[in-house]
């Protein structure tokens, strides 16, 4: 009877690892499958929406003219334009900080402080 028990538990455990192995061939391409639709859906959502354009700053950096990406901490470009060229108007506006919020309105706003790149 022993004999008998040990090769029933033998044939058990066979079915169980049998099981579990086919388990694991089946979920491994369904959960890259469900990854793959993940990824492909957001990539389709982010393609219709617009990228927003980040938003820029003109800013005083010194005795200069600097210019600052939305959110960041240093300027990105110091100018060659000096703040003590621009009228009292212009200089304390830009001492605080002048935002905009395309690149082109950025260069605008340098054509008209007198300072383009």
């Amino acid at each position: 009877m022993t004999h008998s028990i040990r090769l029933r538990f033998a044939a058990l455990f066979m079915v169980m690892v049998s099981l579990m192995v086919c388990a694991v061939i089946v979920m491994v391409p369904a959960a890259h499958s469900i990854e793959q639709y993940k990824s492909d859906r957001i990539a389709q959502l982010a393609a219709n929406q617009p990228i927003p354009e980040p938003g820029f700053m003109i800013k005083a950096s010194g005795d200069r003219l600097a210019l600052w990406r939305e959110g960041a901490d240093k300027p990105y470009r110091v100018l060659d334009a000096e703040l003590w060229l621009l009228s009292e108007a212009d200089r304390q506006a830009v001492e605080e900080g002048v935002t905009v919020a395309t690149e082109e309105e950025l260069y605008r706003l340098l054509e008209d402080l007198g300072a383009e790149e």
